[in-house]
């Protein structure tokens, strides 16, 4: 079924692509002087439809895109290579503890092959971090050359400096120099400003190692840093941190977590930590149990199951990863010896070398969180893509149903979130922004949603379809007060929203996203109101098929403000709403302006 579902989105596209010349000649002849602009009139909805393939087309048309490519999975090959003779070291495989080193390594490979997804020797052939968001983790004084991905790749330590990204609609990043202005990479003259990134690891409440990488702004380091040498060792946290009484007045920075969408790596959202950082708050990603660098298999993201989630084990790990972020205890919900659920039976055993204890060293393997002396708690945020969203939003329900997670021990309350194409249950008790794309309604890297049905698969509270009726639903029901907002961005999918180099993607979509969560954030958790004003504000490449809108704080029901007006149709209306758009009349729910 996806092969044929696949075969029909390609055929869809081959077909639009062959009309769209027709309709343009057509339009032509009926006398128009000059073509339908580029958002507006009947030939929109097709040429909108193709904005994704642009940034994948420009990938592949990229030699020196290409050229890095085949050197990181060359590095990152041999790296694995190179990992194997040390995990089977016949040495180590016959001495006294053989039997238990041979168990532990065969359940090792194992889990990576029913991983999602699949690693061989430790290598994920396809995984590919975008060079243009990767710091520095291999010390030369460079960032984003594929011995970086193969750093990263290596284990869950290490760190790198990383620059200060400035995104553009035309999908170019430059980065920002001490001066301000925003140039090139490598540019003779220029000092570019920077930040730290620190690989290390979170041990979740079932006893499996997350991947994770903490995020430093500038700010939050001590004097003198970053350093000059491009090895950032004397700048690690703790020790590197800033004195807490410099930062905001001794209340600590603003910290954000970031919750991958399923099948991705948190490289894919290195841009949202970067450009965050950048805005001055501490960030934390990390992938969930069973993908990624993370321990455990496929199912672990599914079980076990949390109330009102869809993806159990991965709502669970945000929940423990924010009580990782402030220092609270990470209660286990496994039995560590048998590794299965408390309260269930399972096989008498020794313990199970894959399970590790969740308490803080030096009773448990959990290592303090190296931001901890940094962060102010009562200023946190977390943002999900896909499936990293419903966490995010079931985070919210569990808080506003009582405060307590799925284990029954209180949450860290969070104080805003976004959600990036993502819908689930949910509580409006602190102000939410929903994030999507015109086509968005597929986690299929190449199947968009037309006329609200999703080609690659089903939708399952992916896309506007999805997002669109929740935000309504809590506006004028609840539960809940806080402000909400609705951003559609223009002609894209749902893959729009991560940075992983040849897929499907529009080339502003990086940017535009990152505008609104970062204005988001800024208005909520700085209390800023420049970042308020632009949260709401409009900016080009927003949708002009589906309205974008605000909902200020208030008891429900309470109405909505357009921060877009809808003036053209789109394939994924529909036919009774297309019919209506491309007769002039695009309909819309929310108060125009004015």
């Amino acid at each position: 079924m996806r092969n044929r579902n696949l075969l029909a989105v390609s055929a869809c596209g081959l077909i639009l692509g062959a009309l769209a010349p027709a309709l343009l000649t057509t339009v032509s002849s009926a006398g128009a002087t000059t073509p339908p602009s580029d958002t507006s009139g009947i030939v929109y909805p097709l040429t909108s439809f193709l904005d994704w393939a642009e940034s994948p087309a420009a990938n592949f048309t990229d030699p020196a895109l290409g050229q890095y490519a085949l050197g990181q999975e060359l590095q990152n090959a041999q790296a694995s290579v190179q990992r194997l003779p040390l995990q089977l070291d016949p040495s180590a495989l016959l001495g006294p503890n053989g039997p238990s080193d041979a168990q532990a390594i065969s359940e090792e490979m194992a889990s990576a092959l029913i991983h999602l997804r699949p690693q061989v020797g430790g290598d994920d052939i396809t995984d590919m971090a975008n060079p243009n968001f990767l710091p520095d983790f291999d010390h030369n004084g460079v960032s984003g050359d594929p011995g970086d991905f193969a750093a990263m790749s290596a284990g869950n330590t290490g760190t790198g400096y990383f620059l200060y990204p400035c995104l553009s609609d035309t999908g170019a990043v430059t980065y920002q120099t001490t001066s301000g202005a925003c140039v090139a990479p490598g540019k003779a003259g220029n000092t570019y400003k920077e930040g730290l990134a620190q690989r290390t690891s979170i041990v979740n409440s079932r006893g499996l190692t997350l991947s994770a990488t903490v995020w430093f702004p500038a700010r939050a380091l001590k004097p003198g840093c970053p350093t000059v040498s491009p090895n950032p060792s004397p700048c690690t946290a703790p020790g590197g941190l800033a004195p807490r009484a410099s930062l905001n007045r001794g209340r600590g920075l603003p910290t954000v977590v970031i919750s991958d969408g399923i099948a991705s790596d948190q490289d894919s959202y290195f841009w949202l930590a970067m450009t965050l950082a950048r805005a001055g708050d501490i960030v934390v990603t990390y992938d969930p149990a069973g993908q990624g660098q993370s321990e455990g298999s496929v199912t672990n993201l599914f079980t076990p199951s949390v109330a009102s989630c869809e993806f159990g084990g991965a709502c669970r790990d945000l929940q423990d990863v924010l009580r990782w972020v402030v220092g609270d205890p990470i209660t286990p919900v496994v039995n560590l010896a048998t590794a299965t659920p408390l309260g269930v039976a399972g096989p008498s055993q020794s313990p199970n070398p894959d399970i590790h204890n969740p308490a803080y060293e030096p009773t448990g393997a959990n290592s303090i969180d190296p931001a901890r002396g940094a962060i102010d708690t009562s200023k946190l945020a977390a943002v999900g893509h896909s499936m990293g969203a419903m966490s995010m939003l079931n985070y919210l329900w569990f808080q506003g149903n009582g405060g307590t997670g799925a284990d029954g021990k209180p949450l860290p309350p969070i104080a805003a979130g976004v959600a990036l194409s993502g819908a689930g249950p949910t509580t409006a008790t602190v102000p939410v922004q929903f994030q999507t794309s015109d086509f968005d309604g597929s986690p299929s890297l190449i199947g968009p949603a037309v006329g609200g049905v999703a080609l690659g698969s089903g939708s399952n509270g992916i896309g506007y379809s999805d997002m669109k009726p929740l935000y309504d639903q809590l506006r004028t029901q609840g539960p809940g007060q806080s402000a909400l907002s609705l951003i559609v961005l223009e002609g894209g999918v749902h893959t729009d929203f991560i940075d992983t180099p040849f897929i499907t993607r529009t080339p502003w979509s990086l940017a535009v996203s990152a505008h609104y969560a970062q204005s988001w954030l800024g208005c909520f958790l700085d209390k800023n109101i420049s970042n308020c004003s632009s949260a709401i504000t409009a900016v080009p490449k927003l949708s002009t098929s589906f309205a974008s809108e605000d909902s200020p704080a208030g008891a429900p029901p309470r109405q909505s403000h357009c921060i877009t007006v809808p003036t053209t149709a789109s394939l994924n209306d529909s036919p009774a709403t297309f019919f209506q758009a491309e007769t002039g009349h695009p309909a819309s729910s929310c108060i125009p302006p004015g």
